[in-house]
């Protein structure tokens, strides 16, 4: 057994060594603290605002948030993949062709991959409220503006029922959430109350800012990093729209290998006078109205949309097209399409009182080509009727929801189509006989205006016969309808 002075020795040696390492501890301990403060001090003089590299830090989110702001709205309110990670899947070449998924389009010298605003019909998919032609857009029942007067199945009967390409300006969940205690700022379409749900222009812009952001900086590149436990942590952008602005507050921090502590470097701010939100509103109603209403024109018709939300005024008449906005179109956009696209087109909504780099900011979106749609033509008219020796005329009008081939009417003035009786073949008693025959197309009337049929009856022609009558536009898609022409012989015999 050990002796009570030999315990007591033991335990003094074991307090001894305890304390030794307690000091080396502290002592490595206080140099790294002391090191960690050091180079705190050091980084956080370089990016105050009187510090070496604030404005360089600055210009650099400031950059950023141009050339974001910039992408998501000349892209249709999307970033890709390729821009900035998580973010929005490229669907364009080589794994998918133009036309498909994304519009190149050239404007002032810059190819920009354009997602699109609307897409057609997809008759495909045989829903019985958006039936193909010849009940195209919707049946026996005349075109009218509202199509929801019909049945209130009959909605976005010009574009798609089941998908709204257009993506939503706000994260439900982000700076703009409308469950927000007194919340200052709005926006007028948000994505869904999933978390996980990201697509959306804010944070599409947040992502692309954030990753562009720590990319110019480069902090690792500096001279003062170089001997320093320094490096860079998530940086994070928190974009907000106001009707007539967009602000955007960056975090840059820096991490302290030595200690595990963040430094958080003075938050950076930046503010665009950009009307984002209201030019982003104003394409969802031109879009929502394009796609119901075959007689509004993109163009023409934009400064006719008054339901727009502005603060203060939720009671008024509020219009969507500001002054210092125009629309326009650019038709047939993609030379380089071979299956998909070659007809579709680009919607551009300009502000001159948003300047970005001295040029008024820009929005743009691609509209998928669509069928035209030919009017009802009521079989129980007179026109389709005749007697011997009289006149049959024909005078069928189309809409196209592009506006392809209108004219002052604003209907399309060319590109109709005759069929069957009298162009096809010829019919006489209950026999048809096909071969070169004079038809509707054949008079003076249809050569002068590539749209009104004409025919006289002949002896011979007497009953009932069909023709077809089509509409179609550049594409060869064409909206079309059987009729029955009724020829009765004459009361009084000819002698």
């Amino acid at each position: 057994m050990l002796k009570k002075s030999q315990i007591t020795i033991f335990i003094v040696l074991g307090i001894v060594v305890f304390v030794i390492f307690g000091l080396l501890f502290y002592m490595v301990s206080s140099v790294k603290t002391k090191q960690f403060t050091e180079e705190k001090q050091e980084i956080t003089t370089l990016f105050t605002t009187e510090g070496k590299y604030y404005g360089y830090m600055q210009a650099c989110l400031d950059q950023a948030a141009k050339q974001g702001i910039i992408l998501a709205a000349m892209q249709g309110g999307v970033i890709y993949q390729y821009q900035a990670n998580n973010t929005k899947p490229y669907l364009g070449p080589r794994k998918y062709e133009y036309g498909q998924y994304v519009l190149p389009f050239n404007y002032e010298d810059v190819i920009y991959n354009v997602s699109y605003g609307i897409y057609a019909p997809d008759f495909s998919l045989n829903i019985e409220n958006h039936p193909a032609p010849p009940e195209y857009p919707y049946g026996l029942t005349r075109l009218i503006e509202d199509p929801t007067v019909i049945s209130p199945e009959y909605t976005n009967v010009f574009g798609n029922i089941l998908l709204s390409p257009l993506p939503p300006l706000c994260d439900y969940y982000g700076s703009n959430s409308p469950t927000q205690q007194g919340a200052i700022f709005s926006c007028e379409t948000y994505d869904s109350k999933r978390q996980s749900d990201n697509d959306n222009v804010q944070e599409y812009l947040q992502t692309y800012i954030a990753q562009t952001f720590k990319d110019c900086v480069s902090l690792e590149s500096l001279p003062e990093f170089a001997n320093t436990t320094m490096n860079v942590g998530n940086v994070t952008a928190i974009v907000t729209f106001a009707p007539t602005s967009i602000s955007i507050v960056a975090d840059f921090p820096v991490i302290a290998e030595i200690t595990g502590a963040t430094l958080s470097l003075q938050t950076f701010h930046a503010q665009l006078n950009i009307r984002f939100q209201q030019i982003h509103e104003l394409a969802e109603r031109l879009i929502k109205e394009d796609i119901n209403n075959i007689f509004f024109n993109i163009v023409r018709d934009a400064n006719e949309l008054v339901d727009c939300k502005e603060l203060g005024k939720e009671e008024e008449v509020v219009r969507c097209l500001k002054d210092g906005m125009t629309v326009a179109k650019y038709r047939d956009v993609c030379t380089q399409c071979k299956n998909y696209g070659k007809y579709d087109d680009i919607v551009i909504i300009k502000d001159e009182k948003s300047m970005v780099n001295g040029k008024p900011f820009v929005f743009a979106f691609a509209v998928q080509n669509r069928y035209p749609a030919l009017e009802y033509i009521d079989e129980s008219s007179s026109i389709l009727t005749a007697d011997v020796g009289g006149t049959i005329h024909i005078e069928p009008i189309a809409y196209d929801p592009d506006e392809d081939d209108h004219g002052s009417h604003d209907y399309m003035e060319h590109r109709y189509v005759y069929g069957g009786w009298k162009e096809d073949y010829d019919e006489i008693a209950g026999v048809k006989s096909p071969g070169d025959v004079i038809g509707f197309t054949d008079s003076s009337l249809y050569q002068s205006t590539q749209r009104i049929g004409e025919y006289t009856a002949q002896l011979g022609d007497v009953g009932e016969h069909i023709v077809q009558i089509m509409a179609c536009d550049n594409e060869g898609l064409c909206d079309y309808q059987y009729v029955t022409v009724t020829v009765n012989p004459l009361s009084i015999p000819i002698n």
